[in-house]
């Protein structure tokens, strides 16, 4: 099985970004996982992912919080892993737009990746 090579940071509205998005690309479709950041590393600034309680920089040990794929055709399938947990939370609009943005880019990547296939 191939791996989830390509990595992508998603800006957010603090100093760091708000989602870490990981794709991997076949011939007519892109599977992803991305993880949100919930802040930096006093360190370094690395990522930090999950809650105070557990947060790690290590990607590998990170909770996902969304996975699914798009295809050539614009069709997607999503996860929320998130949700598993209980439910998804936002602190205000800006949050719950984040996760539209995080959707959007995802197409922008599956656009990019999928090159001439892309809605042909």
């Amino acid at each position: 099985m191939t791996p989830f090579m390509n990595r992508y940071e998603m800006p957010g509205r603090y100093n760091w970004p708000a989602f870490v998005i990981l794709a991997k690309p076949d011939e007519y479709v892109v599977e992803f996982k991305a993880y949100q950041v919930t802040g930096v590393d006093g360190n370094g600034g690395a990522p930090l992912f999950g809650d105070m309680s557990n947060a790690t920089t290590n990607l590998s040990e990170a909770p996902v919080f969304i996975h699914g794929s798009v295809k050539w055709d614009g069709c997607s399938n999503w996860h929320f892993d998130e949700q598993d947990k209980a439910m998804l939370h936002f602190c205000g609009p800006e949050d719950a737009a984040e996760v539209g943005q995080l959707l959007a880019r995802m197409y922008e990547i599956a656009r990019e990746l999928l090159g001439k296939h892309w809605r042909t």
